[in-house]
């Protein structure tokens, strides 16, 4: 059991750095091996490669993928601080209409290469499938945004954190959905 849970959170955050070759043993089996892929430099400009996804996550998802890729630079102050700063949102998102599926779909958030569970983005993205009558949503985002954005001592795992224009983001967020 304990294995399990090392062996889930080793891929959760082998998906924040797919440019990193990541191998994991137990009782001298090897139990996983994630290839290192270059970043993809498409149009969806996501930091994660799709085959990486999968291989991270066992499963098929390409069939189904939307990509999503979000320019957030119209929120950042015309300071001169912030002129050096991007702010975007990339990745993929699956919509599911069977209710059997949604079990399989990942559900992952990573802001600035960290992963979080932040259960404000989570719960206004399955409010977005339903207001779009869809059973569920999967998806594996990447916030790139300005670190005077954010608090992350909101809990001693960092797995939550707090984004002060989180509206106004998850706004532009919805849009694109």
């Amino acid at each position: 059991t304990e294995f399990a849970h090392i062996e889930a959170i080793v891929r959760e955050v082998a998906l924040a750095r797919a440019d990193v070759t990541l191998s994991l043993f137990h009782d001298n089996k090897k139990r996983l091996l994630l290839s290192s892929s270059l970043v993809e430099t498409n149009a969806n400009n996501s930091r994660l490669p799709l085959p990486r996804l999968e291989q991270a996550l066992g499963t098929s998802l390409t069939a189904n993928a939307i990509p999503i890729s979000i320019d957030l630079s119209s929120l950042l102050q015309a300071d001169a601080q912030s002129l050096e700063t991007s702010a975007a949102i990339s990745g993929w998102l699956w919509a599911s209409y069977q209710s059997q599926l949604q079990m399989t779909l990942p559900k992952l958030l990573y802001v600035n290469g960290r992963l979080i569970k932040e259960a404000l983005i989570n719960n206004q993205l399955r409010q977005l499938a339903a207001s779009a009558q869809l059973d569920g949503i999967g998806y594996a985002l990447y916030f790139d945004l300005p670190t005077q954005w954010l608090n992350v001592n909101v809990h001693p795992t960092k797995q939550r954190i707090k984004i002060s224009p989180l509206n106004n983001i998850m706004a532009h967020l919805g849009h694109a959905i």
